[in-house]
């Protein structure tokens, strides 16, 4: 599948994650088989984003749709 320019999709086995910049965040939406997958990936996705942006302090924060 063909995403428009400055999105990227992860695949992970039966999990995707979506990111999408925007103006002043980053939206990223994951779906997963279950919901302990969903938290596993979650946790593991937040970790890295924000030990990359910790000068930033860049933090990550879930809402569920």
């Amino acid at each position: 599948e063909e995403l428009p320019e400055g999105r990227h999709r992860l695949t992970f086995q039966q999990t995707d994650v979506l990111l999408e910049p925007a103006e002043d965040h980053l939206l990223i939406r994951v779906t997963a088989p279950d919901a302990s997958t969903l938290g596993t990936i979650r946790d593991v996705v937040a970790s890295h984003l924000e030990r990359f942006g910790r000068r930033n302090e860049l933090t990550v924060v879930w809402e569920q749709s």
